[in-house]
């Protein structure tokens, strides 16, 4: 082809593809209604197969989620979890994680036969004497994070139980549910800690320190605490004002005020009951756990005639919890010999960190983490 056969078939290229655009974008405006129809229901049928079958819970629990018509945003929240669980690779488990799964049957009532089991892992907890003490965390997934919990609790002495895993992710209220479900197969006088489990470690302590705090501070159920009222913190002026400062802290008055949802201690019958309590106020496996925690907390203060009547109590002091949201590793001191952490601020040194709040803003548990040399314990 020479070059003005070239240049007169251009005009021409282009006003056919004029055309073609023009007769597509008038398709489109007629059949758009038809067209977002279309869409919608492919969309719908995918999700739909992305939806997991809900899970069991246990025979003898009073909470049962909300059938799917009657919480459908929940409903839909959930199927898109779940198509991220299976579109996103896992990373492999270690084979510490692995042996502290606890089996789903055994959530559902059935107790495991694996010898190989602590009692805690496999329902077979007969008295408070077979698990004075466990600690029982929820994922989805393993981690690097989680994997470090597993390390420092069972270095600890301490019965590590791993529950929901592996799962695709339900939500928050799905995790009060299930963490619910899985206290009625442990003696209603074992005393729990339940925690996250990616952005929470303890130091180089053993399982008597945990429960010496824990008997000191008098309370049947003690929750982390933290100086954000979140996610609800319209609400900041019900909470108790915190305690005159103990002589421990020098004097110091905490600033630590509000509940955190991510590490709580207290008996497995007491903890039940507060669990239930909560999720029923919004009856939803997609409730904000903080926000249904925190609002049950404000339920039995406002119920009280002092905030030392409770049975239920926030770690003004940080005997046993830490958050380390807003502070810097200068906040501090990191003591690698012993193992241990002292909060400068209140002079505190709790056997466990919980790194709350957005990862984003802090690292400290990581590079708390690192000093201490968890990695080889």
């Amino acid at each position: 082809m020479n070059g003005a056969e070239s240049h007169v078939s251009s005009p021409w290229i282009a006003l056919i593809l004029l055309w073609l655009s023009r007769r597509l974008l008038l398709f489109l405006k007629r059949n758009a209604l038809r067209l977002l129809t279309l869409l919608l229901s492919v969309g719908l049928v995918i999700l739909l197969l992305c939806f997991p079958k809900q899970p069991l819970g246990h025979p003898d629990s009073p909470l049962r989620p909300p059938a799917a018509s009657d919480d459908v945003a929940c409903t839909f929240q959930q199927a898109l979890w779940n198509a991220r669980y299976h579109i996103k690779p896992q990373q492999p488990c270690s084979d510490l994680f692995q042996r502290h799964v606890v089996p789903s049957t055994v959530i559902q009532g059935a107790a495991h036969n694996n010898e190989l089991l602590h009692p805690a892992l496999k329902g077979t907890c007969l008295s408070k004497k077979d698990c004075p003490l466990v600690w029982v965390s929820m994922g989805s997934r393993c981690s690097k994070g989680f994997t470090r919990l597993a390390t420092t609790v069972t270095r600890a002495g301490i019965p590590f139980a791993i529950i929901g895993f592996p799962a695709p992710w339900r939500g928050f209220g799905y995790r009060i549910r299930i963490y619910h479900d899985y206290l009625l197969t442990l003696p209603d006088d074992s005393l729990i800690v339940m925690s996250d489990g990616d952005d929470v470690m303890m130091t180089r302590c053993k399982a008597e320190d945990i429960v010496n705090a824990y008997n000191e501070l008098n309370k049947t159920i003690v929750f982390n605490s933290e100086s954000w009222c979140w996610p609800d913190g319209h609400r900041w002026y019900e909470f108790p004002e915190v305690p005159k400062p103990p002589l421990s802290s020098g004097g110091v008055l905490s600033t630590y005020r509000y509940l955190n949802a991510g590490a709580v201690i207290g008996t497995a019958a007491a903890l039940r009951q507060f669990l239930a309590e909560a999720y029923t106020l919004e009856s939803s496996d997609c409730a904000d756990d903080q926000r249904v925690l925190a609002a049950n907390f404000l339920n039995h203060y406002h119920r009280s005639s002092s905030a030392e009547d409770m049975s239920v109590s926030l770690d003004y002091y940080q005997r046993l919890f830490m958050t380390l949201q807003g502070h810097t590793l200068a906040d501090f001191q990191v003591d690698t010999i012993r193992g241990s952490v002292r909060n400068r601020l209140i002079n505190s040194s709790p056997c466990i960190l919980h790194q709350n709040g957005w990862k984003g803003d802090s690292k400290v548990l990581e590079e708390v983490a690192s000093l201490l040399k968890v990695d080889e314990w």
